[in-house]
C-alpha cells in the first residue's frame, strides 16, 4: 500500500488517528505500508494564485505508476493531494494538476480518508482490492497512461458507453488513435523490452507499447517524471502502459529525446 500523507509536522490528531489505523490493518494482513509524504506548493496564478496544494513528490508519483503494472498495489491518502502534469515547472494554475485519484484511476484502488470513524467500516480485505472499472486488455483505452496521453483531460467514466464513444469520437480508435496535442500513438511494429506488466491481475503481453509519432502534433511530452522533446514531423518514441519512454531509433536532430531532467 501507497498512503499518502500531509508533510512533517503538519498532519492532523485526525490524518495521524488515519493513519495508524490503515498501518494496523496493513500489518494485520501483512500486507506492505509505505507512506509517502506530499508537499506543499503553491499555485502561481489563476483564481487559486497563492493557495498552496498537497503535491506528491515526482519520485514518488514515479515509482507508484511503475509499481501498480507490475505488482497488486493499493493507493489510499488522509489528504487531497495531486499530480504535477509537467514535473518541471511549478504549476500556474490548478488545471495543470492532476488528482491522485485521476493518476491511479483504472490501475490501483483509490481511497481517500476524510475521518477516523470512515476507517471503523473499512473492513474490505486489502488482497480483494481491486481499481474499479479496470480494463482487460491492451486496446482499451483505460490501458493508456492516460495522464500523458491527454494531459488536461479527466476521463472519469470511461466504462460509460456515452463517454466511451466520446473518447474515441475525440481521439480515434483501434490500431491508431491521435492525443489532444495531435500525436499518432499506433499499436507497435515490433515488441520491444522483456518486462512483463501486468494491471489488476491482467497480464499486458511481454514488450507491448505504443509507437507514438509526432506527425503534425507538439514537440512536447510530459510524463509524471520526465519531459521529452519530438524536434521533427517524423521523430517518434515509444511510450510503455507504465509511463516509460524508449527513445526512437535513428540519429541527428529529428531523433527524440529527453530534455528534462
Amino acid at each position: 500500500m501507497h498512503f499518502f500523507s500531509p508533510p512533517s509536522g503538519r498532519e492532523s490528531r485526525e490524518q495521524t488517528e488515519i493513519r495508524k489505523v490503515i498501518e494496523n490493518k496493513c500489518k494485520a494482513e501483512r500486507a506492505e505500508f509505505i507512506v509517502r509524504r506530499t508537499e506543499l506548493v503553491k499555485v502561481a496564478g489563476g483564481e487559486n494564485s497563492g493557495r498552496p496544494f498537497n503535491l506528491v513528490r515526482i519520485e514518488h508519483a514515479r515509482d507508484l505508476y511503475e509499481q501498480i503494472h507490475r505488482i497488486p498495489v493499493i493507493t489510499m491518502s488522509n489528504i487531497g493531494c495531486f499530480i504535477r502534469r509537467d514535473p518541471s515547472s511549478i504549476p500556474v494554475r490548478k488545471k495543470q494538476l492532476i488528482s491522485l485519484e485521476g493518476f491511479v484511476r483504472y490501475k490501483s484502488f483509490f481511497r481517500i480518508f476524510r475521518s477516523p470513524t470512515e476507517c471503523v467500516t473499512f473492513i474490505d480485505e486489502l488482497g480483494s482490492l481491486k481499481a474499479a472499472y479496470y480494463t482487460t486488455d491492451v486496446h482499451d483505452p483505460r490501458m493508456l497512461p492516460l495522464h500523458i496521453f491527454d494531459a488536461e483531460g479527466n476521463w472519469e467514466n470511461l466504462e460509460d458507453v456515452a463517454q466511451l464513444r466520446e473518447f474515441r469520437s475525440r481521439f480515434g480508435g483501434g490500431a491508431t488513435r491521435f492525443d489532444r496535442c495531435r500525436r499518432e500513438w499506433a499499436n507497435p511494429k515490433a515488441l520491444h523490452g522483456r518486462d512483463i506488466l501486468r494491471v489488476n491481475g491482467v497480464e499486458i503481453p511481454m514488450g507491448y507499447h505504443w509507437d507514438v509519432t509526432r506527425k503534425n502534433g507538439d514537440e512536447r511530452i510530459t510524463t509524471a517524471h520526465e519531459v521529452w522533446k519530438l524536434p521533427g514531423s517524423n521523430s517518434y518514441c515509444n511510450i510503455y502502459p507504465d509511463g516509460y519512454i524508449r527513445p526512437g531509433q535513428g540519429n541527428g536532430k529529428n531523433r527524440s529525446k529527453r530534455v528534462w531532467p
